[in-house]
């Protein structure tokens, strides 16, 4: 497994608060599980396999987290991305037609939007995704 242990200061390193919380255990654990999901991926061509590197997975785990815990929280961040999202572009998503999105809850966790958030991520790196979810 090539993932390293995300720590809890990698994880507060991701919020607005500095001293973590007992719920911030429960976060830490769901993204070393994501984080150990992550690390298992291989591709056949080793220039795409060199290109997934350690810290990514890491950073992209505790993104997926933070989205996790916005959903749960209930705080509006993601949410509010889908709200100017349609705005703008008239579809909840990139890629996705709302007419499409049969299965799509906006108040529950959506593969849609882990797929989103992974393309944001990967095409865009910390920047987009650090607008989204550093304020959870």
């Amino acid at each position: 497994m090539r993932g390293n242990k995300i720590f809890i200061q990698d994880w507060i390193a991701h919020h607005t608060y500095q001293k973590a919380n007992d719920i911030d255990s429960y976060y830490l654990r769901v993204a070393n599980q994501i984080n150990d999901s992550l690390s298992t991926l291989w591709f056949e061509e080793p220039e795409t396999n060199d290109l997934i590197h350690t810290d990514a997975l890491k950073t992209l785990s505790i993104y997926l987290t933070c989205y996790l815990e916005d959903v749960i929280a209930n705080t509006g961040i993601f949410a509010a991305f889908r709200t100017i999202h349609k705005e703008l572009y008239n579809q909840f998503l990139p890629f996705y037609k709302d007419n499409n999105l049969t299965d799509y809850y906006p108040e529950d966790i959506n593969s849609e939007d882990v797929a989103v958030l992974t393309w944001l991520f990967l095409v865009n790196g910390i920047h987009i995704c650090l607008l989204i979810l550093m304020a959870v």
